[in-house]
Parts: structure tokens; C-alpha cells; sequence
């Protein structure tokens, strides 16, 4: 954003900077593809659960860190 719009866009208001914003914004997550993404927008990636975490979701259980387990509990 900065490279992008920031240091390259002159702005004559708050008004004038959150519209540009605003519209760079929407570009970025809905037209452009993310080579990260699969070439795929940050709109369409979010749409679908990626594998990675559906498999966390489904196969690790939560930990719990070693200074809340009960033996620690009077800490």
C-alpha cells in the first residue's frame, strides 16, 4: 500500500485520503491476484477454507501453555 498509493498519491483532504483508501482497498482484495493465493483474489481465497486450516481444525486439539496447568494454578 505504501509503495503503491501512499508515497505516490498526493491528497487534499481526510475525505479525499479515505476515498482513495477506500478504492485501493477494494482493488487489492477484489481484482488483483496474490501469486501466495494460488493467483486468486484475496476475495475469492476467503471464500474457501484453506486446507491447512480445516486440518488443524479437525486433527490438533488446543494446548494448554505449562503456566496455566493446574500446577501452576496458585501462581
Amino acid at each position: 500500500m505504501r509503495d503503491e498509493l501512499l508515497n505516490e498519491t498526493q491528497f487534499f483532504g481526510v475525505d479525499h485520503a479515505r476515498s482513495a483508501v477506500s478504492r485501493w482497498v477494494a482493488d487489492h482484495n477484489a481484482v488483483r491476484p496474490h501469486s501466495a493465493m494460488g493467483y486468486q483474489t484475496a476475495t475469492a481465497d476467503a471464500a474457501h477454507p484453506t486446507t491447512m486450516g480445516e486440518t488443524l481444525l479437525t486433527t490438533e486439539t488446543l494446548r494448554t501453555p505449562h503456566c496455566f496447568t493446574r500446577a501452576n494454578a496458585h501462581i
